[in-house]
């Protein structure tokens, strides 16, 4: 993080540098831009009204982070009353931040020890953050869901400005269950709140080391079941769910006689890649996929116990399943047009030809995949949310055949889509004609069976 959250005593200064929306470098922290003033009429979220004389109240009950720099711009002072300001204004914070330690202490023992009632109707809570591309729409999807079923449901979308979870507002509601993509809150809660938490990114969670009675893990490929198992966890397979009120058929945009693919590069995360020797293993690997296929695991041991490159081979695989196996498609003159959404394409000349931008989650993505006759799939994995809103938007996934991992519940699967093992294979399956049961895949990994699952699982344990 390059900037500070920062206590502005010009609120003209503060709106200019909030504006700027500074995010950490992973993005998600949000630069908090306090001001002391009059209050500015504006939508941003981190600007925050907080004059010197509530200062310490406030700060105290707050739950965004603490400033821990101060401005003077566009004022006139000494630096002596500066320097005076600055002492005065750490004694303040030193005190706030006692008080919201006891703030916090007190509203985490009553959530921690909240009593539940099951014969009331289920409360929800939910959470997401802005910057997440996926995971955000996920929970939001879940949400709505459970409000459309009648339940009573609390929606946090984070921005990332917050120090921690908004304790008195928990407390207020008394959720009866938590459902989180990726990460682990159940401590906060009691032992009587179910809380099921759906593993997509192996990352966020690797430092899991307890369970309580009521926590469920859910794993969206059969990797995250097994890094789940080492820590002791059970967990249930549960692919990419999809929103069929966005994703849908659209009978008034005409279906062309084209492929698209929709998906972010890879080749930041390859460039990150520090071994000396990543070109070389990546043609290497390169020209096994386009002789033989998918790069299954005994693969991977070889060339890890030939090169050392332990959890690289993963970025290296991800960039050739992604980015090469698709430079590699748009040059095999296919009789169909090719389109590329996404980020990271625009400055590789390959792809510029074929690069029609960037586009926003949901109905852009569903009114492209309608304008297409196949949705071209390709990683690690089958069960992407490209294969999903591909399907239910009435173009046929077509699939890179990467069966032979296991990770993904394939049963019925050939029913609904079009698997090509190599590459080059696309020239005779494209001369076929496919008649794919869609409909198939969509219900089957529709967020109302997901909910369903949820809610049986909670009937069941009460």
């Amino acid at each position: 993080m390059k900037y500070q959250d920062t206590y502005f005593f010009n609120a003209q200064e503060a709106l200019k540098v909030a504006s700027q929306q500074n995010r950490s470098e992973n993005g998600t922290a949000l630069q908090v831009c306090y001001y002391e003033g009059d209050k500015i009429d504006s939508d941003l979220v981190n600007l925050v009204h907080l004059p010197v004389d509530n200062l310490v109240d406030n700060l105290a009950v707050g739950y965004y982070r603490f400033p821990n720099e101060l401005n003077f711009d566009g004022l006139d002072l000494s630096y002596e009353i500066m320097s005076d300001i600055s002492q005065q204004f750490k004694a303040l914070l030193k005190s706030a931040n006692k008080l919201r330690q006891e703030f916090n202490k007190h509203y985490s023992h009553l959530l921690k020890n909240a009593e539940l009632d099951f014969n009331e109707p289920l409360r929800f809570w939910l959470s997401g953050h802005v910057m997440t591309n996926v995971h955000q729409h996920i929970t939001r999807n879940i949400a709505n869901i459970l409000e459309s079923m009648g339940y009573e449901v609390l929606y946090t979308l984070k921005h990332g400005c917050e120090a921690n979870v908004n304790l008195p507002e928990l407390v207020s509601f008394n959720p009866h269950a938590v459902i989180e993509v990726n990460y682990l809150n159940s401590k906060l809660f009691s032992d009587d709140c179910f809380h099921f938490i759906w593993l997509q990114d192996q990352l966020s969670v690797t430092s899991l080391s307890y369970k309580k009675k009521r926590d469920y893990f859910f794993h969206l490929i059969k990797g995250f079941s097994s890094f789940l198992e080492t820590k002791g966890f059970d967990s249930i397979y549960q692919p990419f769910c999809i929103d069929t009120n966005t994703y849908t058929k659209r009978d008034t945009i005409k279906r062309e006689n084209k492929i698209v693919f929709i998906g972010s590069s890879y080749k930041s995360f390859f460039d990150e890649v520090k071994n000396d020797q990543k070109h070389i293993i990546c043609d290497s690997l390169l020209t096994y996929i386009l002789k033989h296929g998918y790069i299954g695991k005994n693969k991977r041991t070889e060339l890890n116990s030939i090169h050392n490159i332990g959890i690289d081979i993963g970025y290296i695989i991800n960039y050739i399943e992604r980015d090469l196996i698709l430079k590699h498609i748009v040059n095999l003159n296919l009789d169909y047009d090719i389109e590329i959404y996404g980020h990271g394409w625009d400055n590789m000349e390959w792809a510029k030809p074929y690069y029609k931008g960037p586009l926003a989650y949901g109905e852009e993505i569903s009114k492209v995949y309608n304008s297409a006759k196949y949705g071209l799939v390709i990683g690690g994995y089958i069960m992407q949310q490209r294969t999903l809103e591909s399907s239910a938007s009435g173009a046929i996934p077509l699939v890179f055949d990467s069966r032979e991992s296991g990770d993904d519940d394939i049963s019925l699967i050939d029913e609904s889509v079009v698997f090509f093992k190599k590459p080059d294979n696309l020239q005779n399956i494209l001369k076929l004609k496919h008649n794919k049961n869609l409909n198939n895949i969509v219900s089957k990994n529709s967020y109302e069976s997901f909910v369903d699952k949820i809610i049986n699982m909670i009937n069941n344990n009460t």
